[in-house]
């Protein structure tokens, strides 16, 4: 899903850049705190795994450089309201 995502965003060239490709994954519980190894055989893809604050980082820059005229971003705000609107927002 996220992967596909980036592609439709047109971002995920930049975001791939900066991820490893992995075989599996580790969970920790509380139940489990040394965790547990799963390795995945026979996907379809890759997985890709990146830290949060990095995709964050890559999602910025591809904003500021390409929607900078669309969308504003701004820090350290906080959200109180929000109003949907339909179509997608207006685009059709």
């Amino acid at each position: 899903r996220g992967q596909v995502a980036l592609a439709r965003l047109g971002c995920a060239e930049r975001v791939l850049t900066y991820c490893k490709e992995v075989n599996g994954r580790m969970d920790w519980t509380p139940e489990n705190p040394e965790g547990r190894q799963t390795l995945t055989q026979g996907k379809k893809y890759v997985t890709q795994v990146i830290q949060r604050d990095r995709l964050v980082s890559c999602l910025l820059e591809e904003v500021e450089e390409k929607h900078a005229g669309v969308i504003q971003v701004m820090h350290g705000v906080a959200c109180t309201d929000v109003e949907w609107l339909g179509g997608g927002g207006g685009r059709g």
